[in-house]
């Protein structure tokens, strides 16, 4: 519980930074693959 805190922020600092970018990015494509794959695309 004590830990949450200062993770919790080095996180979302990290996500200010742009750490997380390539890593959403990839993750919308994967959606929008999946998609496009269960409609027969």
């Amino acid at each position: 519980m004590i830990m949450a805190v200062p993770i919790g922020l080095i996180v979302i600092n990290f996500y200010k930074y742009g750490a997380f970018d390539s890593l959403i990015e990839n993750v919308k494509l994967l959606i929008k693959e999946i998609h496009e794959m269960r409609r027969g695309e």
